[in-house]
């Protein structure tokens, strides 16, 4: 019983993820980030890294790329790839890139474009 609970509530998380991607490619983008603000707050790494995403790019949000940064790295502890990539690219793009390049070398031998050319300029 709690593991039939359990899977739907996972399923209910993955649908409003998947809704807010809609509001997101729709243009609506403040839709989008009350979608996915509360699974991030719950910790579903994929709302996390979508977050990141919209305060980078200052979409459905002001920018703010220390907000972008935080949740990023929220969603990249949980094993999310791309939001360690642009954790990576974050933290090299502000100088921590003693910090940033293990996350960089990971998006290269992923085979990630944008990690791979800041791996070869570093």
């Amino acid at each position: 019983m709690i593991a039939a609970a359990a899977g739907l509530a996972a399923s209910a998380a993955a649908q409003d993820v998947q809704s807010g991607i809609q509001a997101w490619q729709s243009g609506r983008y403040e839709e989008a980030v009350r979608n996915w603000r509360p699974l991030a707050d719950r910790g579903d790494a994929d709302a996390q890294f979508n977050l990141g995403h919209a305060y980078r790019l200052g979409r459905g949000v002001p920018q703010n790329l220390n907000l972008a940064q935080q949740w990023y790295e929220r969603a990249a502890r949980q094993g999310h790839e791309d939001a360690a990539a642009n954790l990576g690219l974050i933290l090299f793009q502000n100088g921590q890139r003693r910090q940033a390049m293990p996350y960089i070398e990971r998006a290269a031998e992923r085979g990630g474009p944008r990690g791979q050319y800041v791996l070869r300029t570093a």
